[in-house]
């Protein structure tokens, strides 16, 4: 009976096993892909400008086409003010990010940095313990995003998470918070720590 018993559980365990291999397997962690096109745009000044955008699209293999998400991470003028180096993010539905640069005309002097104050998180909470196959948004725990240039709608938008909880698997995971807003500047940075149990 007790060998019946230990049999028992060890399928159980091995099933378990397999289980959580599919379920990590079929988990995405891929970010998406960033393509430019032919036509380069023009950078007069202004990181904001939507056609920096204009040759840009992003896909991934799970969620298709994500160039909604796209924005301009940052524009790096060279010092002769004739080229600028515009680093772009996209990002999937499970919060993989991609960020790709490229390089283009530049008709901006190289001071014309933006000078706007970085945007301002405030959490409502600092740590929160749920189910293991319960949802989770980080957007759930931000109280506010607030800058002086975007809507805090755009910035929630674009709200970025390091850290992959296991949707299921029970543990503890540390996680951070921030955004850029469309000038290029960072948030502060929000720690968050999630216990799935």
């Amino acid at each position: 009976m007790k060998i019946k018993v230990k049999g028992l559980l060890t399928l159980i365990a091995a099933g378990l096993i397999v289980q959580s291999g599919f379920i990590y397997v079929a988990t995405d962690r891929t970010a998406p892909t960033i393509k430019f096109g032919d036509t380069l745009p023009v950078y007069k000044g202004n990181p904001s400008d939507k056609e920096l955008l204009s040759n840009v699209t992003a896909r991934d293999g799970r969620d298709g086409d994500v160039s909604s998400s796209l924005y301009v991470d940052t524009v790096r003028v060279t010092s002769d003010g004739s080229h600028a180096t515009v680093t772009y993010v996209a990002m999937d539905k499970h919060n993989n990010v991609a960020k790709a640069s490229q390089q283009i005309t530049s008709q901006a002097s190289a001071k014309a940095e933006p000078t706007n104050e970085a945007p301002k998180i405030t959490m409502s909470a600092a740590k929160a313990t749920i189910g293991v196959y319960d949802d989770f948004s980080m957007l759930d725990y931000v109280a506010s995003i607030t800058d002086d240039t975007d809507d805090s709608t755009y910035l929630k938008a674009h709200l970025l998470v390091d850290g992959t909880p296991n949707e299921n698997a029970a543990g503890t995971y540390q996680l951070s918070c921030y955004v850029y807003d469309s000038q290029g500047s960072k948030s502060n940075v929000e720690k968050f720590t999630l216990t799935r149990q």
